[in-house]
């Protein structure tokens, strides 16, 4: 207690300021609070943690069912309309099927779908593309085409003369009645399951599938059957091979083959006959190594690549 004494017209006036110690413990209490809340303000102590940036929206891919012609015959029959849409570019146009036993043979619907087919490919040609097939009644089918029309052609007024093919899902061709494997590795593609497919298949066959698609232009889709450690191979060098035909293939032991080739470069006359030893290895299922194709590729300059890495 605190006491103070003054004097007022002769008498005493004593006041008595008594601050309790209840009062005291208080306002040390609230002293502590501001100057704890004040670490929590500065520090972010006292909010609940932010939650993460939202990741930005990414649309899946539309993949199409991996469905055996056996079935796409049944529920895509002759005379039957769909829509076709390139897998890589998305551009769509209507065909309709009038023919084909071993695969669909269809035809563009209008002049209008006929010039979006020849925009994809640019100019008529027999390569294979991935394609999604969807069905008058919603389905969603994986497919290959080819963008070379050729035979009969009963539409009138669409600018196509003749058809061209759409393979499924172990279809054959007409002439050989043999499954085309460039036509089932760009179904594999669209179905998404190429990853699967190869991780399942004997070196042999691997080795067989990779040249068959060495002349359509797929870099995705030769990347999967190659492995480069070095990173000294470009990939995309290989897009200019127009035509490819393996002519003999013979495996030494379980991975490293001989195969003969003849192949046609695009602005180069005449065919080119190689003969290549390629080597595979199983990472995690067999692959090609690229080094072992070296007369296929365009060497990426090392000392290039050196000046690159210093900057």
């Amino acid at each position: 207690m605190n006491v103070m004494q003054t004097a007022a017209g002769g008498g005493e006036v004593i006041l008595i300021l008594h601050i309790d110690r209840r009062l005291s413990l208080l306002a040390s209490a609230l002293l502590l609070f501001l100057a704890v809340g004040g670490w929590y303000f500065f520090f972010g102590i006292d909010r609940a943690p932010s939650p993460p940036p939202a990741l930005p929206d990414k649309k899946p891919a539309l993949y199409g069912e991996y469905l055996p012609w056996e079935q796409v015959k049944q529920v895509f029959p002759k005379y039957a309309q769909c829509t076709v849409q390139d897998f890589e570019t998305g551009k769509q146009f209507q065909v309709v099927r009038r023919a084909g036993s071993s695969h669909a043979d269809v035809q563009p619907l209008t002049a209008r779908d006929t010039d979006i087919m020849k925009s994809i490919y640019g100019n008529w040609s027999w390569r294979r593309r991935a394609v999604l097939v969807k069905l008058a009644d919603g389905r969603i089918l994986a497919a290959s085409m080819n963008g070379m029309p050729h035979g009969a052609g009963a539409v009138k007024g669409n600018d196509f003369k003749g058809h061209f093919c759409i393979h499924f899902r172990g279809s054959k061709t007409h002439s050989s009645n043999r499954v085309d494997r460039a036509h089932q590795a760009m179904i594999w593609k669209s179905a998404g399951v190429l990853e699967e497919e190869l991780s399942s298949m004997p070196a042999p066959q691997l080795v067989e599938t990779f040249f068959s698609l060495l002349d359509q232009g797929d870099e995705e889709l030769l990347s999967a059957f190659l492995i480069d450690a070095g990173g000294l191979y470009e990939v995309k060098s290989l897009v200019d091979i127009e035509y490819c035909e393996m002519v003999k293939l013979v495996a030494r032991d379980e991975t490293t083959y001989t195969v003969n080739l003849r192949l046609r470069r695009a602005g180069i006359k005449g065919e080119q006959t190689l003969v290549l030893s390629p080597v595979l290895t199983r990472q995690p299922y067999w692959r090609i190594r690229t080094e072992s194709l070296d007369a296929l590729f365009t060497r990426t300059s090392l000392h290039t690549m050196a000046c690159e890495t210093e900057y």
